[in-house]
């Protein structure tokens, strides 16, 4: 069966403009998805997840067939960071944008994952879901330091903080992470507007219970919303 997909962003109950931006499209040599978070404000963070959701797709499909993925991906992200910058050089209105970025290239049955900031992956099998992406935030570094656990995070005051973001720095600092499975199950990326409002127990049993990705994807949005809305909700989903 052929690689399917589908993409939703929403603007949720409680903001008036959307800064998520999301990306789901067919290559010449596979497929891309991603989700980009914006911040910013009156900065304009739909600018940034726009402007790096433009370059990330243009360089990852630019680059040579023979170039690995992890290193076409990292490429992609470096001249994200630089879009966002010219776009702030530019537009001196726009100092202080940036956005998260989470990004899958599928190759086959082959997936590659990179992630800067804490837009989410997981992965949906029969047996559960399962978070593929580690957050780059500062309640994250928190508990690898010892400082909180696992459970405080969901409710600290500094939960948002992302120790991460494109456009923030020069491409040099940015330090994105990646990551590599097997195209097995339901791939989902989000922005935290999603998991804010849904434990991951709840968007499998979201995903699971409906008949396609794009009813999955009406029914995660839509539930984030009835649960509080308290941010954008961007959701792209695979299998």
């Amino acid at each position: 069966m052929a690689f399917q997909y589908t993409s939703q962003t929403d603007v949720g109950r409680q903001r008036t403009t959307n800064e998520d931006a999301v990306l789901a499209t067919a290559l010449d040599r596979g497929y891309l998805l991603a989700v980009a978070d914006g911040m910013g404000g009156h900065a304009r963070g739909d600018i940034a997840s726009e402007t790096a959701l433009r370059a990330f797709e243009s360089a990852v499909s630019d680059a040579p067939p023979s170039e690995p993925a992890p290193e076409r991906l990292t490429a992609a992200v470096i001249a994200a960071n630089e879009a966002i910058q010219h776009a702030i050089e530019t537009n001196p209105s726009y100092e202080g944008m940036g956005t998260t970025l989470v990004a899958a290239y599928i190759h086959g049955q082959r997936v590659t994952l990179i992630n800067v900031g804490d837009s989410r992956a997981y992965r949906l099998l029969d047996e559960g879901i399962e978070q593929i992406t580690i957050d780059q935030s500062l309640v994250r570094d928190l508990v690898t330091e010892g400082v909180i656990d696992e459970e405080e995070m969901s409710t600290h005051p500094q939960r948002n903080v992302v120790s991460q973001a494109l456009g923030t720095r020069d491409s040099d600092e940015i330090d994105p992470d990646l990551y590599q499975c097997s195209l097995d199950g339901t791939l989902l990326l989000c922005s935290d507007g999603l998991t804010e409002e849904l434990t991951d127990e709840m968007i499998f049993e979201l995903v699971t219970g409906t008949e396609t990705l794009e009813t999955a994807s009406e029914a995660l949005i839509k539930q984030a919303n009835e649960n509080g809305g308290s941010d954008n909700i961007s959701v792209v989903l695979g299998q």
